[in-house]
């Protein structure tokens, strides 16, 4: 499983609040919310530059524009009364920056430091407290793994994990745009398939430059092409 530039494809989400199709030996369902919260944006790690009003335009022919979400609400499914026909949402209302490319599938906010929330448009999954980027371990140079997201079912895994492989002072992209106070960040996707007892692990490179966000991904396979960014923007924050 291959991610693109920026985790996915990013998107906003105009259509939030549209919850996923739930299949219930029901008529009908009544959707309940057992739960508010609010999420504000505070200050973006500077490694991700979510600042809005940036831009990166990259070697695939896309453009990633960093806006600014206000007060929008997003539903998460937390359980169902099959029993009586309920299903029981969070109501999340989120105030972030947020990475688009006009695609229709997915979103992703930074709230403060490293964390963020995604959303997938085709299933309104949310998920909040992605560690993209963990803040502590990037100022003092641990090279110890951490888990980006986990997912078990009927004994299958699904999990992705990210560490610091290398900080630079100064690193030059093939495409000969140079930029300092470079980290490299390497990410694996296992999953364990518990039908056939194998397991399987893909890994690709994120960098990241102090103050100019993500500028290239090497997906570590010949056949998928690395993705650079040609210009970029950074708005003043």
């Amino acid at each position: 499983m291959k991610f693109s530039l920026i985790f996915l494809t990013l998107v906003i989400l105009l259509a939030a609040c549209n919850k996923a199709p739930i299949e219930l030996n029901c008529d009908y369902t009544t959707e309940n919310i057992i739960a508010t919260e609010d999420i504000i944006a505070e200050e973006s790690n500077p490694y991700l530059a979510a600042y809005p009003g940036s831009w990166w335009q990259l070697t695939d022919g896309r453009t990633i524009n960093c806006k600014q979400l206000i007060q929008q609400t997003y539903y998460n499914l937390e359980s169902i009364d099959q029993d009586n026909c309920v299903e029981n949402y969070t109501a999340y209302n989120i105030t972030a920056p947020f990475l688009a490319d006009g695609s229709p599938l997915f979103a992703i906010g930074f709230v403060d430091g490293g964390y963020g929330f995604s959303v997938n448009s085709s299933t309104s999954e949310f998920k909040k407290n992605r560690e993209i980027l963990k803040t502590d371990y990037i100022e003092n140079g641990i090279t110890d793994s951490w888990v980006v997201s986990s997912e078990s079912s009927d004994g299958s895994l699904k999990q992705t994990v990210r560490k610091l492989n290398k900080k630079y002072n100064s690193f030059t992209a093939p495409n000969n745009i140079e930029y300092s106070d470079v980290i490299e960040i390497q990410q694996n996707f296992i999953f364990y398939d518990s039908l056939t007892e194998t397991m399987h692990n893909d890994s690709m490179l994120f960098y990241y430059a102090k103050e100019r966000g993500l500028f290239m991904v090497d997906y570590f396979d010949p056949i998928i092409p690395d993705i650079f960014v040609k210009y970029y923007y950074i708005a003043p924050h």
